[in-house]
């Protein structure tokens, strides 16, 4: 053992020694620990020597701009970025990210960033805190894919009106339609370049 004095009260040597085992335990392991540890051999010049590598698992994982109900929110057809980041953790910790069936690798943090279509809504995204090299994988979260629907306008109906200007208080309907947006879209009235009615009209479709 080198540079930790520390650690000896924790140590004790286990394993049939008439037969040559001697294994080192350390009871109680701390980041402290991490050092390069030495087996010699008497009567002999042979010195084995190992680095020890105490993983401190990252507080939390998070992925970026989730809401409380876990969503996260985009806008079809504009490029949205996902990010997972692990809270601490060392040595700096491997991240998975999946989106959409594809996996995106990072140290410390991951991120994709994409433009998603209608058929990407409601879709998991997952993160992963891993250490491949010992196969641990200490912490995993999850959101899904939320998005802002573009409407759709359907044009005026019916989209040409004609009436005679010689008739007085003529009572004329016009309805412009929106369909497939998602929150529900707004409509402004405008006649020429100016604001007809100062009324917003919203309606789900």
């Amino acid at each position: 053992m080198l540079g930790n004095t520390n650690v000896k009260d924790r140590l004790k040597i286990t394993g049939d020694h008439s037969i040559g085992e001697y294994h080192l335990n350390i009871s109680d392991i701390r980041p402290s620990d991490q050092t390069r540890y030495e087996c010699s051999i008497s009567k002999t010049t042979r010195v084995h020597s190992q680095q020890l590598i105490v993983i401190v698992v990252p507080s939390a994982i998070t992925i970026e701009h989730v809401t409380p109900d876990n969503k996260i929110s985009g806008i079809e057809g504009q490029y949205m970025t996902i990010k997972c980041t692990a809270d601490g953790g060392h040595p700096a910790p491997g991240i998975k990210l999946v989106i959409l069936g594809s996996t995106y690798f990072g140290k410390q943090s991951a991120q994709h960033t994409f433009k998603p279509v209608m058929s990407n809504d409601g879709s998991d995204v997952t993160c992963q805190v891993k250490y491949e090299d010992i196969r641990y994988y200490p912490l995993h979260t999850s959101a899904y894919i939320y998005l802002k629907f573009k409407p759709v306008i359907t044009g005026f109906i019916p989209d040409i009106l004609r009436t005679e200007e010689t008739k007085a208080f003529v009572h004329v309907v016009i309805s412009c339609r929106s369909t497939g947006s998602r929150p529900a879209a707004s409509m402004y009235w405008f006649l020429g370049q100016k604001n007809y009615c100062n009324e917003t009209i919203t309606k789900t479709t």
